[in-house]
């Protein structure tokens, strides 16, 4: 077999390429392949613990902004609109988070 992509290839082609055939593997063959390469399957994703999906949530340029915002109104005396700030931060993340 050339290097094409396998897309590329004839049905006929595909079939030898892959030493299969138009009505499918047999039990034996597929028993075989089986234990050579494993299943056919997709590794399963580890799931994201629940933190880490509360903190992906402070991660995008508008949120980030926010956050400075309410640092400089703290710094410059405004802890009022820093407060406001921080809770519509924290509703959003939360929001978000629920979602």
């Amino acid at each position: 077999m050339d290097n094409r992509p396998i897309w590329t290839l004839t049905s006929e082609d595909a079939f030898q390429a892959l030493a299969s055939r138009p009505d499918g593997l047999d039990e034996a063959e597929v028993t075989t392949r089986r234990e050579e390469v494993g299943p056919n399957r997709l590794p399963e994703a580890k799931p994201r613990s629940r933190l880490s999906l509360f903190a992906s949530q402070f991660k995008s340029l508008l949120i980030l902004l926010l956050i400075a915002a309410a640092v400089l109104a703290l710094f410059i005396g405004q802890a009022k609109d820093a407060v406001v700030i921080g809770i519509v931060v924290l509703f959003n993340a939360v929001l978000e988070f629920g979602q």
